[in-house]
């Protein structure tokens, strides 16, 4: 047995958010490649079409689901989508994000912070709510954060206050969640 059979993800089902391309297709690839059935969630329906059916053309099993993650009833009803079409949920990521808005703290608007917040942090939340009430035990948490959230961002400072959110939201839902479902976030640097 090959150290990868011990990650083997064979019976599961994943959801991924913002799955329609970069950091989330590539996540929606490899828990495929692992074994487990994928439901993808995007804004842009064409997007999540493609994964979706490049999942399925090397066998795996995928379901494009076009969600906007700012709304907490869409969020819901992803969560039930994976249900309703593979039987249960096991892993949901958090990964959807990402800022319309680049410049300094002073310039922004109030509406570009309350997009940033929505999109970057209370996704995370209204997400990780849908998916607990259907994760089965033993079910996992992924929050995709911000090497951002370390420290100052000059030029994205929402951002980082955002992703800095995320890691505490994430800490304390492992917290309350435990030993049922894992929680956990992962923080990518810049990625092309």
């Amino acid at each position: 047995m090959g150290i990868l059979d011990q990650y083997r993800l064979d019976g599961q089902v994943a959801v991924v958010t913002g799955g329609g391309r970069g950091i989330g297709e590539g996540i929606a690839h490899a828990l495929s490649e692992a074994g487990a059935s994928v439901v993808l969630a995007a804004r842009r329906k064409d997007d999540v079409d493609k994964v979706a059916a490049d999942i399925r053309a090397k066998g795996g099993k995928a379901l494009a689901v076009p969600t906007d993650v700012t709304n907490s009833q869409s969020l819901d009803a992803l969560a039930q989508a994976a249900v309703d079409n593979f039987g249960k949920l096991s892993i949901w990521v958090n990964n959807a994000g990402g800022s319309t808005y680049m410049g300094p703290l002073t310039g922004a608007s109030p509406g570009a912070w309350q997009h940033c917040m929505d999109t970057n942090l209370t996704s995370v939340w209204e997400g990780t709510v849908a998916a607990v009430k259907r994760l089965a035990d033993g079910g996992a948490v992924i929050n995709i954060s911000s090497r951002a959230a370390r420290g100052p961002v000059p030029g994205s400072g929402h951002y980082g206050a955002a992703k800095a959110a995320v890691n505490s939201l994430t800490e304390t839902f492992a917290r309350e969640l435990a030993p049922r479902v894992r929680v956990n976030a992962i923080e990518p640097a810049w990625i092309p």
